[in-house]
This record gives C-alpha cells, structure tokens and sequence, in this order.
C-alpha cells in the first residue's frame, strides 16, 4: 500500500502521500456483494498545439509525442484513474487492470473502470529527463560564424524548439537536458546561426539543443548551439535570442545555406 501512495503522489505531484485516501466499497445487495456499481471512463486526450503539430508531422515516435504533451500538461490514462481513485471513485486495482505504469498510448484513448459505490488534484507532470548528448572539447569550442556573417542570412519565419543543456554531473562528456522542450519561431537564419524570440532573457553563453523545421514535414535540423547575443524587441516586448551552431552536421548546413539563398532571390 505505501508504495502505491507513493506512486499516487508522484504522479499526482501531492507533497505528502500521508495525504491520501483509499476507498473501497463495503458491498451490499445492489452490487451482490462486490463493492462496485456501475462504469465510469478514465481518458488521455492530446490538445493539439505548434509543438505536437510539429512532432506529429515529423513522424516523431509516439513516446516522444507522448512525452512532450505531458510536459505540456497533458493528464495520462493512468493520472486520470489515480485521480478517481483519491475521490472514492474507483479503486487502485481496476486502474492498474487497464493502464501501465510510463506507458506510451495512442494519441486518444478512452477506457473504462468499474466504479465504487462510496467520492482533483492539479497535474503538472515532471518529464523524464532526456538521453545525454555527446560533446568533445572541439565541439565546444567552435567559433561564432554567426556574428562574422560568413553565410548569408534571410529573415524568415520558421518552427523551432529547444531545450536548455547542462553538463552530464556523472560524465562531463555528455550533455543533459532540462526535460523541457520550448517552441518559438525564428527571425532571421543563416548557416552560421539564427535568431528566435522569447519571452525571457537567456544568459550569453548558455548551450541549446535546438530543432529547426525549414519545409513542413521534412525532418528537423537538429544540433547544439550556443547564445551570443539577446536583445529586447520593444515593439512586441520579447527578447530575440540569437545563438550560433557547435555540432551542426556539414549537410545541415548545406541545406540551410542553400534554403536561405533561395528565399533571399525569391525575395
């Protein structure tokens, strides 16, 4: 029982599992004696936003979706029947009979659990932390081709997200991230680097994993990138953010350089 609170309060993000409450029906004539009475329907529904529309039309895989709606705030199966199980509603067992713990569904399920005869808490789940990222001394190292304009740069409006990078504490050959994924959009990119708004300051220096959507449903570009600079954009009261590639692939930046070219003589 302990450690079912426990996974309870985690899940539920409750401070104390002391707090919580198991109900079981007593039984009596109207259910034969079973303690149950009745269905009722635990659900997961994705809310579709700029981040999952991106990952879905990218093919992402379905646990990655899964796990960015979460950080977003989505309620799983399994959150959904542990909250009816603290209101009296169900019980831990007819949970456990239709989810599984980490579980990774479709994008939209509904199932049902018998429900007690006895009857919210607010979810905000802490996403997994993300798969360390190698990084060598020469990646870190790499030089602001951003600001030195060697490639030509087109204001564009693109997709991006990131995530903030921290060194690996067991292994300073890796780099972790938050857990978090963000979403903005770019102002201008370039081979060297680009520039996306946001709504915060991020200090210079600070190390991104950032994805990039140049065409829609073609796969992101994907690398590392350190900020050199963040302005204050007064008209609209956010911070552009401007950041410059460490690890990015010499086919990425082909493609970048060759898609900034295009947009600059179609202009």
């Amino acid at each position: 029982m302990l450690e079912l609170k426990e996974e309870i309060a985690q899940a539920l993000k409750i401070d104390n599992f002391d707090k919580i409450k198991i109900y079981r029906g007593r039984g009596c004539e109207h259910c034969n004696q079973t303690g149950y009475l009745g269905r009722t329907a635990i659900y997961e529904v994705l809310m579709m936003d700029e981040t999952i529309r991106t990952a879905i039309l990218e093919k992402g895989r379905s646990d990655d979706i899964k796990r960015t709606a979460m950080q977003h705030g989505m309620v799983t199966l399994r959150q959904d029947g542990w909250r009816k199980v603290i209101q009296g509603v169900t019980t831990p067992e007819e949970v456990m009979n239709v989810t599984v713990k980490e579980e990774y569904p479709d994008i939209v399920k509904n199932l049902a659990v018998k429900a007690t005869q006895p009857s919210v808490a607010v979810f905000t789940n802490k996403s997994p932390a993300s798969p360390g990222r190698p990084v060598t001394s020469e990646i870190l190292a790499a030089k602001n081709e951003y600001d030195q304009r060697i490639y030509p740069r087109v204001l564009e409006k693109l997709n991006i997200r990131f995530q903030f990078m921290k060194k690996d504490p067991n292994d300073s050959n890796f780099l972790i991230a938050d857990g978090v994924e963000h979403s903005s959009h770019t102002r201008d990119i370039s081979a060297g680097g680009v520039t996306f708004g946001c709504g915060y300051v991020v200090p210079l220096g600070t190390i991104l994993n950032v994805k990039i959507q140049l065409n829609e449903g073609e796969r992101s570009i994907d690398c590392l990138a350190r900020v050199c600079r963040v302005e204050e954009d007064a008209a609209s009261g956010m911070f552009n953010i401007a950041v410059y590639y460490l690890d990015i692939s010499s086919a990425d930046r082909v493609k970048i350089n060759q898609f900034a070219k295009l947009k600059l003589e179609n202009k």
